[in-house]
């Protein structure tokens, strides 16, 4: 069993390792305990890295370790642990990645441009409680 909800996201995101910035990751999905990615080259598993998500305002910046690595040719998904997790923060990013993915989501499937504003106060009327709902379910499941 899954220790935490995974929320799916296909933004892109800023990786670097050792302040080596690594191209072209993008994140995959984003839970309660870390995110998983994809990136062109492998990363040793226990690398710490640093993670930037530019695409969502306020900007979002943290850090955590890479906890398994696995190639999906021609590219490599890796799965990176939060480093001293703040709950109310993660949730916040996890949220605004939804509400991202969700503009984008519009833009593509019904031809809407919405800003950034907009979108969110769309998402928050039709999804934050379910999210809400299912972040503390994934909470409550940690000791799990």
């Amino acid at each position: 069993m899954r220790k935490f909800v995974r929320h799916p996201s296909s933004i892109p995101i800023e990786l670097s390792v050792a302040r080596a910035a690594i191209p072209r990751a993008r994140c995959r999905n984003i839970s309660n305990g870390g995110f998983a990615c994809t990136v062109d080259e492998p990363l040793p598993v226990g690398s710490s890295v640093c993670l930037r998500i530019p695409v969502i305002w306020p900007e979002y910046r943290g850090n955590g370790v890479v906890a398994w690595c696995q190639q999906v040719t021609p590219a490599y998904e890796i799965g990176i642990q939060f480093v001293a997790q703040d709950l109310f923060k993660t949730k916040m990013v996890e949220q605004l990645c939804q509400i991202e993915q969700y503009r984008i989501q519009l833009q593509l499937n019904e031809g809407r441009t919405l800003s950034s504003q907009a979108a969110a106060e769309e998402w928050i009327a039709l999804y934050a409680k379910d999210f809400s709902d299912s972040f503390l379910g994934s909470d409550e499941s940690a000791g799990n």
